[in-house]
Parts: C-alpha cells; structure tokens; sequence
C-alpha cells in the first residue's frame, strides 16, 4: 500500500517546507470489537532468517471496525501535484462569535503519476477544513462532523487508485468552506 498525504487549502498553502509526501504504509484493519490505541510501534522484517527493522512509527487510535496506517518510508518514485482554487465566493458574510466569514467553494485536483516499473495500489487520504460536496466516482467521505468550536465542518475523504507503470491519473474534488 502506497499512501498520499497532502495540504489543503486552509493548511498552510503558501508554506514551502510542508511538500507532498507519498509513504510506503502497511495497512491495518481493526476487525476486533476493541479499539487500538495510540502507541509507538516498531515494524520488523522477519522474512529471512534474521529480524530485521524496517521501521518505527506512531500507530494513531483506530475504532473498532475501521482500519489506519503505519508508515514505513517515503516513496520518490509517486510524482503528485496538488491544486485547490477559490471557484465561488459569497458577496455577503456571515457572523459566527463575533467574527465575520465569507463562504467560498473550493475546486481542488490531484495528480499522480507512477514513475515504478509496476502496478500500484495507491490510498489518498485527507483530512479537509470544509464541507465536502463532491469527491468523485473513485472517492468515499469517511466522516463529515461540525465540531462546536468552528464553523467549519470537518471532513475525512479517501481515494484509492490502481495506476500502472507510467500512467498519470487526476482526481478532483469540491468543498465549501467559510473563510475570512
């Protein structure tokens, strides 16, 4: 499993430093009915004879019946890009506590392209500030929440995607958001 993390538009946009980063990851599904907790975690290759590590990593908290990631390193060989883009912004504001927002849509694209010599399974999960609209023929919302302290929504978005040696694919997706 290949996994893409990426910064959306209310994360930070402008901030060099936060690149895409594509991980290799190993896949954990939480099939039992208690819950893992937070805990470092500490990955080792037992295929030969000797243990060998290949990894250490934060596991986070996976419900019951869900499924979360490990990290093992980064891959170079996923190439992404990232967009996102104001398409609509409202001409009236919004009052919430005391301050005053806007609410724009959100167009947002990514492109990856596999640079391997093989197949790839590729998992493309981001957390968003927003409200999801649309994310696509390939895409499911894990969950949308209002949390009390924000008038944002939040939202957990997921994409998996096959690409073969070579092959570029684009997902798009939509939200809206209020915005100062």
């Amino acid at each position: 499993m290949i996994e893409l993390k990426y910064e959306n538009y209310n994360y930070r946009r402008n901030d060099d430093a936060l690149k895409n980063i594509v991980y290799h990851s190993l896949l954990i599904e939480n099939n039992s009915g208690a819950m893992f907790g937070e805990g470092s975690v500490f990955v080792i290759d037992g295929t030969d004879d000797m243990e060998l590590p290949m990894a250490q990593n934060k596991l986070e908290y996976i419900p019951p019946m869900a499924e979360g990631t490990i990290k093992l390193t980064e891959n170079h060989e996923i190439e992404i890009s990232h967009k996102e883009t104001i398409t609509n912004k409202s001409a009236s504001r919004f009052d919430f506590w005391g301050r005053s927002y806007y609410k724009a849509t959100i167009k947002g694209s990514v492109k990856i392209k596999n640079r391997k010599s093989e197949n790839i399974e590729i998992a493309i999960r981001n957390f968003i500030n927003g409200e999801v609209i649309n994310v696509g023929s390939n895409g499911e919302i894990l969950y949308q929440k209002q949390p009390v302290y924000s008038p944002n929504s939040e939202s957990k978005v997921k994409w998996t995607l096959n690409l073969k040696p070579g092959e570029e694919k684009e997902i798009t997706y939509s939200y809206w958001v209020f915005i100062k």
